[in-house]
């Protein structure tokens, strides 16, 4: 057989050790498809988990941010129609006896 393959340089079919090799050889390369596709749907579950956690915190950044702006507006149109706190209710809220108005 091995003549042959010398003079021809070519062999009617590969030798039996060849072939254990090769079976085992897939074997081992589907046990490792099949842990790098379970490696790869961890990750894409964890890429959908954490841009999900991100879009919450968006949100709720978003809904701080507009709860700031509406009580400052608030308090811009408190301002605007009372400007200054009348003395009595001053001297009411320190505790001194009321006094005449001027």
């Amino acid at each position: 057989m091995a003549f042959l393959a010398r003079v021809t340089g070519s062999m009617p079919s590969p030798p039996f050790a060849t072939l254990a090799r090769t079976g085992g050889r897939t074997a081992e390369q589907r046990l490792q498809t099949a842990a790098l596709i379970s490696r790869h749907r961890r990750e894409m579950q964890n890429f959908r988990h954490q841009d999900s956690a991100l879009v919450s915190l968006d949100k709720r950044e978003r809904r701080s941010l507009e709860t700031g702006l509406r009580r400052e507006a608030l308090r811009q149109i408190a301002r605007q129609g009372r400007p200054t706190i009348q003395p009595e209710f001053t001297a009411a809220a320190e505790g001194r006896p009321n006094q005449e108005r001027r």
